[in-house]
């Protein structure tokens, strides 16, 4: 039905109040989200979450132990209800977040805003916002992928014997993380985008892969996130005990 909304606001003069609202960056972005964790990015991501945690495995191997110890091929799927919930925020934050960034440096700084400089800023700025939502999310996520449960019972869980402050501290847990992974993982992502578009003069899905796979140095990022919401030690820990 969104999407039906989406194309119709992009078609239609007279369009009506659903309709423009479809089509603003916090619907795109939600839907978008939603739709990219729905086909793909949820079962990578408990792929990613196993490769992480036991780190003696290899990338073959991890993918065979989700679904021989966690439940078969549903097990992809665990934590879909607090992925969609993620999804949709983030999504939603970033594209509105980065619509805000752009339009501010439109406005105080017109000379550089649209530049690839800029690119990277606003991707920077609209991927730190994501923490906002994806902190408690991804924590649920995470859990859910280390422990077996489900992603509500993970939430009774961090909320259990606690006092409402301490619960949503432990959901907030590795937040810092998250908040610098998204920062760099956008900043990268967006930056790099827009610089092969403007250098290379590739198509966009192109320049996106290309954008995706350059982003991938803040990796230790995302190992210090999933550690963190795993409570399996720090990147210290991960230094000492594993190596580079």
């Amino acid at each position: 039905m969104m999407w039906l909304l989406l194309l119709a606001a992009s078609t239609t003069a007279n369009a009506s109040i659903i309709q423009r609202v479809a089509a603003t960056p916090l619907a795109r972005g939600a839907v978008l989200r939603v739709a990219s964790d729905l086909t793909g990015g949820l079962p990578l991501e408990q792929w990613k979450t196993r490769v992480t945690r036991f780190p003696n495995e290899t990338a073959v191997t991890s993918l065979r132990s989700v679904y021989k110890y966690q439940g078969g091929v549903q097990a992809f799927w665990s934590g879909t209800g607090a992925r969609v919930v993620e999804g949709s925020c983030s999504g939603a934050v970033l594209l509105g977040a980065r619509g805000c960034a752009h339009e501010f440096l439109r406005q105080t700084a017109p000379s550089i805003a649209d530049t690839a400089l800029a690119a990277f800023a606003v991707g920077a700025a609209a991927g730190a916002c994501q923490a906002l939502v994806m902190g408690p999310c991804t924590y649920l996520v995470t859990r859910s992928a280390v422990e077996g449960k489900s992603a509500f019972q993970c939430l009774r869980d961090a909320f259990a014997d606690k006092s409402v402050l301490r619960g949503l501290a432990t959901l907030y847990a590795g937040a810092g993380a998250v908040a610098a992974r998204q920062a760099t993982n956008w900043a990268s992502r967006q930056g790099l985008t827009d610089l092969f578009q403007r250098r290379l003069g590739l198509p966009l899905l192109a320049c996106g892969v290309l954008g995706g796979i350059g982003s991938c140095w803040n990796t230790p990022l995302e190992v210090k996130r999933i550690r963190a919401q795993s409570g399996l030690g720090s990147l210290g820990d991960v230094w000492r005990e594993e190596g580079l």
